[in-house]
């Protein structure tokens, strides 16, 4: 099929393009009529054009494999998205521009022209001096579907931002406009005399349409539509999100997030950053849902989708794994820098700018700046209520060059996130949106000593890690715990060595309770030998290293259910710091171990 084989061969161009060489190197798993055989393809020339030539593909056959291009090296996530978002589409040059707007004015029906804004928001890259051209064109032959023409169209921009957003639907003045048309008609004449190619292109193609006004309800439209798009700042990604795959706004903001944030996990390997990550591999991704239904991410994973949209909402929060600056590395803010940034968010000489804007304001720049534990608490503590705290604290922690004793300190501040319903509750969000390990006070643990771990996360488990290994360094202490299976009620482990009663849920059928108790008493069995693990002392470092402590293969690790813990210490006993600061170091990853003088969180508390 002559169009299998022009698809064949744009994907080679894009290997070729992204620097491969074989480009064939990013075609996995190639089989040709069902045969795996190494793909090799030549260029030859095609004698149309002069110094063009294209890949042979040969005819009649079959073939199958995986497209895999390789990541590409940029300073930045947002410099990496604007790279792979170029790489991937095709630009649209002046003479492709003007067949465009002729294919686009020979539509009639606004399904035919649906289609057309579907497969140009799919494959090609526009300017915006070119989207704003078929805004006015919308406005002049088709205004209902003006919203899903910048809706769809918009995402063909590369570094789609508001600013370029409200200068689309503003109001235009007819002066403005006409001065706008002529400059239009004499650069196009000056680009003519330059490219005789472009001499027999009408004139009057080019010429936009006498603009309209766009009523104020399009324009709330389009900028809810389009929300998920400008409001993402690629370079500050951490946060929570809900987007709609079935919106190509959403479905492009997902895609980029995923793409970013795999960058974010290949630096972060590089950098050999401790992995604190829900899902591993350094993915920051965590509380993956796709319509309600929990998802494993993986780094194979992709947004699902046909590139332009998908189906259902994707619901996940981010927390980005290099989120630990070093003080020698990171400058933070002057007094006064925070002062005026702490004036901004409490809202200075009685401004109409709402709690929210101010946040997105925020959010758009906090990849500017770096903050200490000090400053951080005082900019959440201006916030008036525990929710905007929460979300003040989520969206700069990340910046913070304080990262490990003063952070962990500010989240279990009972006083910065008191409530009526007590801070529990914000320390629970603060863990279910960052990670769990961020509530470890190391230094602590036997203060604020129960924990509640779910074992199926990954992070949770580095959690009871850390306190087995902390157990077993420390001679007074004592580590209790207690397990939630999934299957039966709640049950607790006794005396060591005692045994657990087995209860099955109603909901199985009566036939089945028998099998049913078999295999949850193998489980109670397997999970009681490993409590007994957790409450005993492990080996000590004279026995095995510190760095490599792990449980021992007759015990099994349990990866569901709840696991409930309580550290505490013998009153007589001090706590011994440097093992806990060791550990904290590198299992959690703290990179201050040390609680700095902070006359401010003094004076707040007092």
């Amino acid at each position: 099929r002559p169009h299998h084989r022009a698809i064949l061969r744009m994907l080679l161009d894009r290997a070729e393009k992204a620097g491969l060489s074989p480009p064939t190197q990013a075609f996995e798993d190639f089989t040709l009529d069902g045969r795996k055989i190494t793909m090799d393809c030549q260029k030859q020339s095609t004698g149309k054009i002069k110094g063009r030539a294209r890949f042979v593909i040969p005819q009649g056959k079959m073939v199958e494999f995986n497209y895999k291009l390789p990541m590409v090296t940029a300073p930045s996530a947002s410099k990496l998205v604007s790279h792979w978002h170029m790489m991937r589409r095709v630009p649209v040059g002046m003479i492709d521009f003007v067949t465009l707007v002729k294919v686009w004015r020979q539509q009639e029906t606004e399904q035919a022209r649906i289609m057309f804004l579907n497969a140009v928001g799919r494959d090609l890259v526009l300017k915006v001096s070119q989207l704003k051209f078929f805004a006015s064109e919308a406005v002049h032959s088709c205004p209902a579907i003006l919203s899903q023409v910048l809706a769809i169209l918009s995402t063909s921009v590369d570094g789609m931002n508001r600013n370029m957003l409200i200068s689309m639907l503003r109001r235009k003045r007819k002066s403005g406009a006409k001065a706008m048309r002529r400059y239009g008609a004499q650069s196009f004449e000056a680009a003519a005399i330059d490219d005789p190619e472009a001499s027999h292109i009408p004139l009057n193609l080019l010429q936009q349409p006498r603009p309209e006004l766009i009523t104020k309800s399009c324009r709330l439209r389009v900028l809810g539509q389009l929300a998920p798009l400008v409001q993402l700042n690629l370079d500050a990604m951490t946060g929570r999100y809900e987007l709609s795959l079935d919106s190509p706004a959403g479905y492009n903001a997902a895609d980029r997030i995923w793409l970013a944030g795999r960058w974010e996990a290949s630096v972060a390997t590089e950098r050999k950053v401790v992995d604190t990550t829900q899902a591993g591999h350094h993915l920051g991704f965590r509380n993956v849902l796709l319509n309600e239904t929990l998802l494993a991410i993986t780094p194979s994973w992709q947004v699902p989708g046909d590139g332009l949209t998908g189906h259902g909402v994707l619901e996940f929060d981010y927390a980005t794994p290099l989120s630990r600056p070093k003080p020698q590395h990171c400058k933070p803010l002057e007094s006064w820098q925070v002062n005026r940034l702490v004036s901004f968010l409490e809202g200075w000489q009685g401004t109409d700018i709402t709690l929210e804007a101010r946040l997105q304001a925020l959010q758009a720049v906090v990849h500017r700046f770096y903050v200490t534990a000090s400053q951080l608490r005082q900019l959440v503590w201006v916030m008036p209520s525990q929710g905007w705290r929460i979300e003040v604290f989520v969206t700069v922690f990340p910046r913070c060059v304080d990262f490990g004793a003063p952070t962990a300190a500010l989240i279990n501040d009972a006083i910065l996130f008191w409530a009526k319903d007590g801070v529990r509750k914000a320390q629970r969000q603060i863990a279910h949106r960052l990670g769990p390990t961020l509530l470890l006070d190391a230094l602590n643990i036997h203060v604020k000593n129960k924990h509640r771990h779910e074992m199926h996360w990954r992070d949770s488990r580095i959690c009871v890690n850390f306190l087995m290994r902390l157990h077993s360094r420390e001679d007074a202490s004592n580590l209790e715990a207690s397990w939630e299976g999934r299957e039966t009620k709640k049950r607790r482990s006794m005396d060591r060595g005692g045994k657990l009663i087995t209860k099955v849920s109603e909901k199985f059928k009566p036939e089945d309770q028998g099998r049913m108790a078999e295999v949850i008493d193998v489980k109670e069995q397997a999970m009681l030998r490993w409590i007994q693990a957790v409450q005993s002392k492990m080996p000590k470092a004279g026995k095995q290293q510190e760095g490599t402590f792990e449980l021992s293969s007759d015990f099994a690790v349990p990866t569901d259910g709840v696991l409930l813990t309580t550290y505490s210490l013998d009153e007589s006993k001090k706590p011994r710091l440097e093992k806990r600061k060791q550990l904290a170091h590198d299992l959690l990853g703290w990179v201050t171990t040390q609680m700095p003088d902070d006359p401010v969180a003094a004076q707040a508390q007092t």
